[in-house]
């Protein structure tokens, strides 16, 4: 036993360090969609992207809204206590969920605590980022989620053009909503469209956000206000455009008649054939269903979108995020604690 102790310390004090950066992303390009990987050096982070060099081929830039996990070079001291980390996380699906965080989060401190140089910047940022998201994902009472929006809200000041920063500013929103933060939730999406060098698409999915959040908020006329004036500066065929409407739609809730408002929003589903304009109506239309007390169809309108159209990572959030509301409206705890994983693990 002793011997096969040493020879395992061994083994583990000999382990190299990882020897590439690993990104997984999703491919867009490929017809079907699918999720790819590609292995090598990131040479650049930005909130709009990262790009990798791999040992053969040339450099890779992939958009940050496509970005799925990276799994940076680690040293070789710590490759046991990271990989034991990751695998901790992974198991966060699984039946001892809460341990597996906090083995998750005991693992990514103590590797963090062990990086001094500034070689692994991009690491150490990137597990400050993986940190904060687990403290959020735990959080259960309202003072809990409040610490964790904190570390959050340092995050996003501290790594003001990291390619997590959407992922984070999301959460962070999310948690300030639920607390009756609309305002503060706004200024942060704000702030982040304010970042210099913002791509359009990543500013027209913050546009999107504060538009949302108003509406949770219920403040429609303001909303409504931040939708005719994105409209006017838009030429009629860019894509946003049909997006907006939807919003429009969607800002009618508290004085629209359903019979009016769903058939306009079944009419934009049945006819478009972008994935990620069918979610934003079938959410829009489960917007609608639930402040009119349908809170059962509310909830297939939103499973559209987590089942079928998912592909858009901010619709697909939004979803999951209402149906635990409305888990929660029918008691349904265990389906609402299993949404609030699954977006956790998502975010």
């Amino acid at each position: 036993m002793k011997f096969r102790l040493t020879v395992l310390a061994s083994l583990l004090l000999a382990v190299p360090a990882l020897a590439e950066d690993v990104v997984t992303y999703r491919d867009r390009t490929a017809k079907p969609e699918k999720v790819g990987t590609v292995s090598g050096t990131v040479t650049d982070e930005t909130v709009n992207s990262i790009k990798i060099k791999p040992n053969v081929g040339p450099e890779k830039e992939i958009s940050a809204a496509d970005i799925i996990e990276i799994v940076y070079t680690v040293p070789g001291a710590m490759l046991f206590e990271y990989q034991n980390a990751r695998n901790a996380e992974g198991r966060r699906s699984g039946p001892d969920a809460k341990k597996a965080i906090v083995d998750a989060l005991a693992g990514y401190r103590k590797v963090l605590s062990s990086l001094k140089d500034d070689r692994s910047n991009k690491l150490q940022r990137h597990l400050h980022y993986k940190i904060a998201m687990l403290v959020a994902g735990q959080a259960e009472s309202k003072e809990d989620k409040l610490a964790a929006a904190e570390e959050l809200d340092k995050f996003r000041k501290a790594n003001p053009n990291s390619w997590q920063l959407v992922s984070v500013v999301r959460q962070l929103a999310a948690i300030w909503i639920e607390n009756g933060k609309s305002e503060e939730a706004a200024k942060a999406f704000d702030d982040l469209a304010k970042v210099p060098n913002l791509s359009k698409e990543v500013k027209q999915e913050v546009e999107l956000a504060v538009i949302d959040v108003l509406m949770q908020a219920e403040k429609f006329p303001e909303a409504e206000a931040k939708i005719s004036s994105a409209i006017g500066q838009l030429p009629p065929t860019d894509p946003q455009v049909a997006r907006l409407k939807i919003y429009q739609i969607g800002c009618q809730v508290k004085q629209a008649e359903l019979d009016k408002v769903v058939p306009q929003l079944n009419e934009i589903i049945d006819k478009t054939a972008d994935p990620t304009l069918k979610a934003l109506a079938y959410n829009t239309r489960g917007d609608v269903q639930f402040a009119k007390g349908q809170k059962k169809d509310a909830m297939w309108s939103y499973l559209w979108v987590d089942v079928v159209y998912n592909q858009d990572k901010s619709e697909h959030l939004k979803a999951m995020d209402r149906l635990i509301k409305v888990f929660k409206e029918f008691n349904d705890e265990d389906h609402a604690r299993k949404y609030e994983d699954k977006l956790a693990r998502s975010r």
